[in-house]
């Protein structure tokens, strides 16, 4: 930023354009040129020539496009594992010790559980691996039908 004294005749010039790696060092920039002259001109640059590339504008809106499933086959009639029951309120006891007094407290904890059946689970797989299907194009629910 220090002119030489070959170049005393030329007014100095900093252009600084408007940007984040250059905001922290304008201040250091201006004073540099204050110490050299007091005097600071300040215009706009002409426009030069258009940029190189083309400057595309990114719509942002979300498009929803959905349609409806039709079931392509009937229900797998195979036998299905005999499964036991899950009790929907489960109690777990815990065993604390006390050192000082040397006794044991058991606490009791009752657990709430949701509870499916088996067609709602075997419905909710299936469903999710046809739209998976149809998002990448695979055919894992034909493959799942014809293997059993």
């Amino acid at each position: 930023m220090r002119a030489l004294s070959e170049y005393e005749h030329d007014q100095p010039v900093v252009t600084v354009y408007n940007h984040a790696k250059w905001s922290s060092a304008i201040k250091e920039l201006v004073f540099e040129v204050m110490a050299f002259e007091k005097r600071i001109q300040s215009y706009q640059i002409q426009k030069e020539k258009d940029y190189s590339f083309i400057l595309d504008q990114i719509d942002y809106e979300k498009v929803e496009k959905s349609k409806k499933l039709s079931q392509k086959s009937k229900p797998i009639s195979t036998m299905l594992p005999q499964l036991s029951t899950q009790q929907k309120i489960t109690t777990m006891d815990t065993t604390y010790h006390k050192f000082k007094e040397n006794s044991d407290v058991i606490v009791s904890t009752k657990i709430e559980s949701d509870i499916y059946t088996v067609d709602e689970l075997v419905n909710d797989v299936k469903s999710k691996l046809a739209l998976f299907d149809e998002e990448e194009g695979t055919d894992y629910l034909k493959k799942f039908y014809n293997s059993s």
